[in-house]
């Protein structure tokens, strides 16, 4: 959808006729709720996707390393270590796009917790659930899915901050 198919709409709805001034303002602040819940979903999404293609690519290209070591073993807990390295990923993705912090200290702390959280849960439980496997070869590829999703979610997460910055100092933006 373009933003001139809803300009017509608003237009006429701006006009004189019957109706009150006050249909007027609850018709804006719809829109407006509207379009910040669209910006959320926008912010959250693309973000994921980006990160989600990027560990998906990494899993590609190790997937004959992770099964020329361990065999089947190695690409299973390859993957899992993705997995575990993905999905909060996705949660500090979403949680960089939320305005329930009070500060970027709070929301970084809040972002290292849920990563190191489940990163290091994942460790725990593999530990102490397959002693036998050899937890080593399943840290190895944890670390190496850790340090590329924190990569990619703080550039990610820097980009969305400049963009931020940039629509608040630009008032042409601001107005769009």
């Amino acid at each position: 959808m373009t933003s001139h198919s809803h300009k017509p709409e608003v237009e006429r709805q701006k006009e004189p006729h019957v109706g009150s001034s006050s249909d007027t303002v609850e018709i804006s602040d719809q829109q407006i709720r509207l379009q910040k819940e669209a910006d959320l979903k926008h912010s959250f999404l693309r973000p994921a996707l980006n990160l989600t293609a990027v560990v998906a690519a990494a899993w590609a290209v190790c997937f004959w390393p992770a099964r020329g070591l361990n065999g089947e073993a190695g690409v299973y807990w390859m993957t899992i270590a993705a997995i575990c390295c993905l999905v909060p990923g996705w949660i500090v993705v979403f949680l960089g796009g939320l305005v329930i912090f009070p500060n970027d200290l709070a929301a970084m702390l809040a972002q290292m917790a849920v990563r190191l959280v489940t990163a290091g849960a994942a460790a725990l439980i593999v530990r102490d659930v397959y002693p036998s496997f050899g937890p080593d070869v399943f840290l190895g590829w944890l670390i190496g899915f850790y340090l590329l999703a924190l990569f990619v979610e703080v550039s990610l997460l820097q980009s969305a901050s400049a963009s931020d910055r940039r629509t608040a100092t630009d008032p042409k933006r601001q107005a769009a």
